[in-house]
């Protein structure tokens, strides 16, 4: 069964349906690692961008399906559709409070860069086939759009008062220089 499948299960109402699948949809595709982890490998090439845009974007898309999760009539759900729209609701009302903080234009630390991003590939894009390699060797080749993006972000949260924690620099640039000194062969 598709994933998009598993967004709608026991969803009777096909507008609440088309939301739902069309939510879960542009989430894998603006998150395509997820993507790859939850077993879809339609993404399998490609790295989440992370530039101011593309952040703009996400959020502009979330108001988008607020917007039409709103308009749906609760009079038209059964009462386990009106929960799942209630829910659903919530959810994109919590995360789009969550712009205010502005955290992808300072929130850098040991566990969150893209040096972590690229070391985990390999635990959720096992090679099996050449495919898969081709996939691999493709997101590899996006590392630099990654790295990119993220100075980006940090650069316009400088412009705008916002900074990373300086011990989280400094730890991300330790973590970074040892990377680099460690020889090919001695990697995963």
């Amino acid at each position: 069964m598709p994933l998009n499948q598993d967004a709608i299960l026991g969803v009777q109402n096909p507008l609440l349906q088309q939301l739902l699948s069309d939510h879960w949809e542009d989430q894998l595709r603006r998150f395509p690692v997820d993507a790859s982890r939850l077993g879809d490998h339609r993404y399998d090439a490609l790295l989440a961008r992370t530039n101011p845009e593309a952040v703009a974007e996400g959020y502009n898309l979330q108001r988008q399906f607020l917007k039409r999760a709103q308009s749906i009539p609760a009079a038209s759900l059964n009462e386990a559709d009106q929960l799942t729209q209630e829910l659903f609701v919530d959810l994109l009302e919590t995360n789009l409070q969550g712009e205010v903080c502005h955290t992808e234009q300072w929130g850098l630390s040991a566990r969150n860069n893209p040096l972590v991003d690229i070391e985990y590939l390999p635990e959720v894009q096992p090679i099996s086939t050449p495919q898969d390699g081709e996939n691999l060797a493709a997101r590899y080749l996006a590392a630099p759009t990654l790295v990119a993006d993220t100075i980006a972000s940090l650069r316009s949260g400088i412009t705008a008062g916002r900074t990373p924690v300086a011990d989280s620099v400094h730890r991300v640039s330790d973590q970074l220089d040892q990377w680099l000194a460690t020889p090919c062969d001695q990697t995963a």
